[in-house]
């Protein structure tokens, strides 16, 4: 039986919407997502968007306000090794855990800041700093055509953030090439969504009926 599995795509296409609705599906099913707020950084996910300036009393850290992109990093490597810590325990138990996001992401947004072609030595070089990361069973690749990409879930409520279509292509492109490179199709399930919402959810609920093990054989 697998156990470990990983939701991975740009923000905004219905990835972790998949996540909520599988946990609400399978039972029992640990889900997990990074950046994860931890015991020594409860407002770790805060810290990252912006939204909170406030440390913790002990810093344990070391960070300083407003955080530089180096402390960033180190936020997000705190959140990998903690979750990760919780996959290993997840996983001696034998259930199944799904977590949005892993290292690929992190390998992916770093090369989405280099101006230049994505190469194959660019991505093993990445990859040697997450040795310590587990390999994920299966990864489930969202990726979305066109009209998505342009238009993504939310922008009819308004919700806005600093992609526009050109940058969300191409880090979606990145997305690509990573788990090409690093997965190839033996550990990757890729997903294509689009603006169709019925069709998006049949594609879900058929990767929850193939992948995963319920107590509950309800589809509901």
């Amino acid at each position: 039986m697998k156990n470990y599995f990983v939701a991975e795509g740009v923000d905004r296409i219905g990835k972790t919407y998949f996540v909520e609705k599988t946990h609400k599906k399978i039972r029992p099913l640990a889900t997990l997502r990074e950046p994860a707020n931890t015991a020594q950084v409860p407002n770790l996910r805060n810290l990252i968007d912006g939204t909170s300036t406030n440390l913790m009393l002990d810093n344990p850290l070391n960070l300083t306000i407003p955080l530089s992109s180096e402390d960033k990093e180190r936020l997000f490597n705190h959140s990998r090794e903690y979750v990760i810590g919780l996959v290993e325990d997840i996983k001696k138990k034998d259930k199944q855990v799904l977590v949005d996001r892993s290292f690929l992401s992190g390998i992916a947004y770093r090369l989405n800041e280099y101006k230049e072609e994505i190469t194959e030595e660019m991505i093993f070089e990445l990859d040697d700093e997450y040795t310590y990361c587990p390999t994920p069973d299966m990864t489930f690749l969202f990726i979305a055509d066109d009209e998505l990409l342009k238009h993504p879930l939310g922008d009819a409520e308004g919700i806005n953030d600093d992609m526009g279509y050109e940058k969300r292509k191409r880090l979606q492109d990145i997305y690509i090439k990573v788990c090409d490179v690093l997965l190839g199709g033996r550990f990757t399930h890729t997903v294509l969504l689009t603006k169709d919402l019925k069709k998006n959810n049949e594609l879900m609920n058929e990767l929850i009926k193939t992948y995963f093990e319920s107590e509950d054989k309800s589809n509901g």
